[in-house]
């Protein structure tokens, strides 16, 4: 009896489950939310419907955005030109054309003042205003908007360009390898790769050079591995500078799943890791 009783019990948890899972309905024109048992959950009145995202839907009403919960109420009221989940917690919204961000509940974190808001590391979110990009943490500009160019953290490091020179800042916005290169690539596996007098070169996260300044052409370092090219001849180092595989092909590439693809003398094939060509 016990068993049955048991049994019972899960298949009406399991029905009310199922029945909680609400999916877009739509009917002359408008949409709303069904459970699954077919029933009539939030009424069909917005122009535009998501499926659920967790606890949240977006929807759209008037050409406005807002997100609603599971029983129909606006948590976030459809005031926003356009709305954008980000992989965190942060929804960045759009309003009278500029962006700024809110958590889940509604509640703004970033005003809605800037012309662009990438997502965020930690918190720390790259921003552009009046053309010039900056950093925000907690709604706080941690480094004013004043670089021409700036990029997304990456090793606990973002790289920022002002007057055509290059260099890297913290998650605290301090600048912590100074603005002297030609071009900076952001960190990967603790090493980046910099430009100065057309040279490439390779720099760790205290802004140590690694290896010298060399090469013609660099690419990240991936699986301990990294593309390099001399006098127009490309091979691959390891992070000591070690030559693994040496400068000899044509066009420059890089390692997927411990083969590349590469040219030679016009002919393409594929390559392991110790440079052998794969039959």
């Amino acid at each position: 009896m016990k068993k049955v009783l048991v049994l019972i019990s899960i298949c009406v948890l399991s029905i009310s489950l199922n029945a909680q899972d609400l999916v877009p309905f739509e009917e002359n024109q408008k949409y709303g939310y069904k459970d699954k048992s077919g029933k009539l959950v939030i009424p069909c009145k917005y122009d535009e419907v998501w499926s659920f995202s967790g606890e949240l839907a977006r929807v759209k009403i008037n050409n406005k955005n807002g997100f609603i919960d599971k029983t129909g109420k606006e948590v976030i009221p459809c005031k926003y030109e356009d709305v954008m989940n980000f992989h965190s917690s942060f929804i960045c919204v759009k309003i009278n054309g500029k962006f700024g961000i809110i958590n889940k509940t509604g509640k703004e974190i970033i005003p809605s003042i800037y012309e662009e808001i990438n997502d965020s590391q930690n918190g720390v979110f790259l921003v552009k205003l009046n053309g010039k990009y900056g950093f925000v943490k907690n709604g706080k500009e941690i480094t004013p908007c004043k670089y021409d160019k700036a990029f997304d953290f990456y090793n606990e490091r973002a790289a920022v360009c002002l007057n055509k020179k290059y260099g890297f800042v913290d998650q605290k916005g301090k600048v912590v390898i100074a603005l002297k290169y030609d071009f900076a690539q952001r960190f990967s596996e603790k090493l980046a790769f910099v430009i100065l007098n057309k040279k490439y070169g390779f720099i760790d996260k205290t802004g140590k050079e690694i290896l010298p300044f060399k090469f013609d052409y660099a690419m990240s370092f991936s699986s301990g591995l990294a593309c390099v090219g001399i006098n127009g001849k490309y091979g691959f180092i390891d992070k000591t500078g070690k030559e693994i595989i040496p400068c000899q092909f044509d066009k420059p590439t890089s390692f997927f799943v411990n083969r590349a693809k590469v040219m030679k003398d016009g002919r393409n094939f594929f390559i392991d890791r110790t440079g052998k060509e794969i039959k």
